[in-house]
């Protein structure tokens, strides 16, 4: 503002020739700053009018003038309209030095638009007026006149333009011709001096061939060390063949052969036996049935007719001997016995066709594999180059495998390319299939009841649907088994093709990388001798000035001239800057002395200028306030801007609760970290157990709660330990007391809910667990694997590399990037940070990001205190020096603290109240509402065929609900997998999946309610 002021001050000085300064412009009236403003809109103008004196004009006319003139010159307020207007008539200083700094700012563009407004902006005529012909007749003309203005105005314009233009291009061939001139001059200078200098472009030349001769050898030597290695490397390849072959050689004996011929006869007796009849006998039915099927004449519908009443006949006798079978008291024992005999005749017959398939799989490999022995044959008859032609072959190579590398990357991302395009018509394809299936099945869902069904046979129908049912059972469960066994398949080829891609994307990587540290390196030799031919040549030119400068003196010397010399030359310009040096010194100490003067009358002029400003705006407020409060009569405060001060206040009164869990195996530092974060000892009478207690030692949960209370503000905290855990040998149910605290705390606070007095309940559930891994270790165990994917859908994870210490910088950084590499690959899903709002300040979004960056959090605890360089600070000694543990370079603990206690509390509890919390709920909700649905279908069988007919429509109508939410269901759990195999799902979707589960189950309860 106060830089506006002072451009103002010196324009208007200069435009109304005024004698203003700062102060007393800054003290004028508001009619004073409306006079200078008429003024300058009058000067700017070019009226030949006199001054207008505001005095003597009423406040609209002198308001309706100004603001038509700033109309006409284009002046866009910053403010709204009506404001705007209402500081022109009050002479507002605001509104006013805007104003002013946009006229004296855009001077010309305002004076070429007053110039335009005088001749364009036309007189307004009633349009009574103009029903007279000569008024009408003087307008036209009138307007005419305007159009020809305009025409000459753009040729006036062009015409100005095409002689600056012109201008212009003079000066230009001016300006080169004395370039051309200063060029022409130099370039004899330069033959001048370049005639003596011959010799040195010799040198230099030879000096180049000899730097191409040695940068061939040294290309020839890289190339001849490369072919030794690739024929060491080939001949270590068969020396390794012909071991294996020995070793064959020696292990082969006849009895292992005899065996390996048994095994044959009997895999190729028991495929002739099982497999091939089996074959045999369904091929001779299907010609049994093709030839009866030809033999039959052309069938009418008569015959069609007779033959359905026929099956039907069949059909129902079938049922009664069904019936009757089943209303025999005697059970048939040796029916498991021939489930099993069907289910194991079953999976030899399966065995058999992957034998057969993996045999043929082999022939084929082994044709091939001969195929490409015959061809490598047939190369290796081919002599050998030697020589010239053996360079030509590795040049020629080399350019092949150039153009091959490029266009085997430009295939590779057609390749990509033209899979995900295909990749995604497969997955529209089948998600349109699977959406006409459910439509047809939703079609199909809506006749429930069979055509033949009445009350009379309504016991029959049931107990004929339930023995179907279990008959279908019977038939399925050895279909359920070959599929569970081949989705095992399916998953160990998964990881064995996981595996191997890694390996070979990190050859790939490794050697991209190599070529690249090559190419930089050749690309900083080549900068470097670039610099120093730029040197050596400066030092050749300042050599040849000073040689010839020596001659000169000498040829003076020798004419015994009273000349001065250089040593005389360079003595004297010595002198003359040392004297300079002195005066800047001098200088420099009194602009210091000066700068600091001025700094400190700059620093009270602005204070006195913001204390009054302050003043001023303060004041105006309290005059609009009262004003508009005795205008009005009503206030514009109504109070509930203190809703967030009583929820505080409420909050603080009540309490809060959190409860921590630790998980992790002994000597981990779980105690010690705990100590360090909450500034306690928890763990005074801890006895840590011995190495044979440890063989057997099972899970306990030790619970420790203490009140902590910081400024004002309550926390009652409660840390959960797990001592024992993963101590035993085997640690296959070491997670379990685990899981039944959680799911235990979960429902002991839904019986609190579900209860009358829902006033006092105690919080109870485990709202964040701090997961504890070694440091030791490549990643993520087995057994961490195990215990995170049963804990993520209860609990929020976070996390936590122990003894941080232990480890470099390094060493951290990529324990970090395998951990979160085994989450994501066995789709673990920790903790997830929510996501900043776009109002939030900058200084929590960059923390946000920082805590992110650092899961999983590397920390370091103690509680000794340490003294270095003069603090007190909680840390480790070693003989190298002190680890400290709040010191961000050393380890994660500050960050997990601010996490744990600062920010992230407050969501960690709202999570497991919305997310993990709202799961268990659905879950004990919808196995009540089973448990209801069991027992009524269980009243509905002992009461027989007369409760039929007692069901509301209700029950009907809540069975079918329930039906058709199960189906969402199933059709929702199917397009959540298609997700997950496409890759589109990431890790902040798990929580929203987690919510729709909820919300199914919850519609479900409703239903079922």
């Amino acid at each position: 503002m106060s830089e506006n002021i002072k451009f103002i001050v010196t324009e208007v000085n200069q435009l109304l020739d005024k004698n203003y300064n700062l102060i007393g412009f800054s003290a004028l009236n508001p009619e004073d700053l409306l006079q200078i403003l008429s003024d300058v809109l009058i000067k700017i103008q070019q009226q030949d009018a006199p001054k207008i004196d505001i005095k003597t004009e009423t406040p609209e006319q002198s308001s309706v003038r100004i603001l038509s003139a700033l109309r006409i010159l284009k002046y866009q307020p910053n403010s709204d309209p009506a404001t705007f207007r209402q500081g022109v008539v009050r002479g507002d200083p605001e509104t006013i030095y805007s104003i002013l700094t946009w006229l004296l700012r855009h001077k010309d563009v305002v004076r070429q638009r007053a110039y335009l407004a005088r001749f364009l902006v036309k007189v307004e005529i009633p349009s009574d007026y103009l029903g007279d012909p000569e008024i009408s007749a003087l307008y036209e003309q009138y307007s005419n006149m305007v159009n020809q203005f305009k025409t000459v105005h753009k040729e006036r314009e062009i015409g100005k333009k095409n002689f600056e233009i012109a201008a212009e291009f003079t000066e230009d061939l001016k300006a080169m011709e004395k370039e051309k001139e200063a060029v022409l001059l130099r370039i004899e200078k330069m033959k001048t001096k370049a005639q003596p200098a011959f010799y040195l472009l010799d040198a230099a030349r030879s000096l180049r061939m000899e730097k191409d001769r040695e940068r061939d050898l040294a290309l020839q030597k890289e190339q001849e060390s490369k072919i030794m290695s690739g024929l060491q490397i080939s001949f270590q390849g068969i020396e390794r063949e012909l071991q294996t072959l020995k070793r064959s050689g020696e292990e082969i004996t006849p009895q292992a052969l005899i065996q390996h011929l048994t095994d044959e006869v009997t895999v190729q007796t028991a495929i002739m036996k099982e497999k091939l009849t089996h074959e045999i006998e369904m091929k001779k039915k299907r010609i049994a049935a093709l030839n009866s099927v030809r033999g039959y004449s052309y069938l009418g519908p008569d015959q069609i007719t007779i033959l359905r009443n026929k099956l039907d006949i069949i059909t129902k006798e079938i049922q009664g001997l069904v019936e009757s079978k089943i209303a025999k008291t005697d059970n048939d024992k040796m029916e498991p016995f021939r489930q099993q005999a069907t289910t194991i005749s079953n999976m030899k017959r399966n065995v058999l066709e992957r034998l057969e398939n993996t045999n043929d799989r082999l022939k084929e490999l082994q044709t091939k594999l001969d195929e490409k022995r015959e061809q490598s044959k047939m190369f290796m008859d081919d002599t050998a180059p030697k020589g010239e032609e053996l360079k030509k072959y590795v040049s020629h190579l080399k350019i092949k495998s150039i153009s091959y590398k490029r266009y085997r990357a430009e295939l590779t991302a057609l390749k990509a390319e033209n899979g995900v395009l295909q990749r995604t018509a497969v997955i529209l394809k089948a998600q349109a299939a699977q959406i006409d299936q459910g439509n047809k099945n939703l079609d199909l869902g809506k006749q429930s009841i069979p055509e033949s069904y009445t009350p009379a046979n309504a016991f029959s129908t049931n107990v004929q649907l339930s023995r179907m049912i279990s008959a279908l059972r019977v038939k399925i469960e050895p279909l359920l088994h070959e599929a569970q066994t081949l989705r095992q398949n399916a998953r160990d080829l998964e990881d064995r093709y996981k595996k191997v891609s890694k390996a070979r994307s990190s050859l790939v990587s490794n050697g991209s990388g190599n070529l690249l540290f090559e190419i930089n390196q050749l690309k900083e030799k080549i900068a470097k001798n670039k610099e120093e031919t730029e040197k050596l040549k400066e030092t050749l030119l300042k050599i040849e000035n000073m040689e010839q400068r020596i001659r000169e003196e000498m040829n003076a010397q020798s004419s015994s001239d009273n000349s001065r010399g250089i040593k005389d030359e360079f003595n004297d310009s010595i002198a003359v800057e040392e004297e300079i040096m002195k005066n800047l010194t001098l200088q420099k100490e009194t602009m210091e002395k000066d700068a600091a003067k001025n700094e400190k009358q700059t620093q009270q002029w602005n204070q006195i200028t913001a204390i009054f400003t302050c003043k001023i705006k303060c004041a105006e407020e309290i005059v609009h306030n009262i004003s508009s409060t005795f205008s009005t009569g009503v206030m514009d405060y109504i109070g509930f801007a203190t809703l967030p001060e009583q929820v505080h206040r409420k909050s603080v009164k009540r309490g809060f609760e959190f409860t921590l869990m630790v998980l992790g195996e002994t000597g981990l530092g779980k105690s010690t970290l705990i100590n360090s974060l909450f500034l306690g000892d928890l763990y005074q009478d801890r006895r840590i157990p011995d190495a044979a207690e440890r063989i057997d030692k099972t899970t306990m949960i030790e619970k420790k709660t203490m009140d902590i209370e910081e400024r004002g503000v309550r926390l009652r905290l409660t840390i959960v330990d797990t001592p024992g855990f993963g101590d035993a040998v085997n640690c296959e149910d070491t997670w379990k007391p685990c899981l039944a605290y959680i799911d235990e705390q979960f429902r002991q606070y839904f019986t609190d809910e579900s209860g009358l007095n829902r006033k006092n309940i105690q919080d109870n559930r485990v709202h964040c667990c701090l997961y504890f891994i070694p440091p030791y270790g490549h990643g993520l165990r087995q057994l961490d694997i195990e215990v995170l994917r049963r804990l993520h859908r209860k609990v929020n994870v976070v996390p936590v590399i122990a003894k941080a210490d232990t480890l470099t910088t390094q060493e951290v950084k990529k324990l970090k990037e395998r951990i979160l590499a085994d989450i994501e690959e066995h789709e673990i899903q920790i903790y997830q940070f929510p996501d900043c709002d776009s109002d939030e300040d900058e200084e929590f979004k960059q923390q946000d990001k920082e805590l992110k960056a650092c899961i999983p959090f590397a920390v370091v605890g103690s509680s000794t205190v340490l003294e270095v360089a003069g603090r007190k600070v909680h840390g480790r000694q070693y003989p190298w020096g002190v680890v400290e543990v709040e010191n961000p370079k050393h380890s994660d603990f500050v960050k997990l603290r601010t996490m744990l206690i600062s920010t992230h509390m407050q969501d960690l509890k709202d999570v497991t109240q919305d997310v993990h919390y709202e799961n268990f709920r659905a879950q004990c909700i919808s196995q009540i509402s089973q448990q209801a649905i069991r027992e009524r279908s269980k009243l509905k069988r002992d009461s027989g065929p007369h409760f039929e007919n007692s069901i509301s429509d209700t029950d009907r109508l809540l069975l079918q609900k329930d039906e058709e939410i199960r189906r969402m269901q199933d059709i929702l759990a199917q397009m959540q997998e298609k997700l997950k195999a496409t890759g589109q799902v990431g890790n902040n979707i798990g929580r929203s999946l987690n919510r729709n589960d909820e919300g199914s189950n919850i519609l479900r309860t409703f239903c079922l309610r």
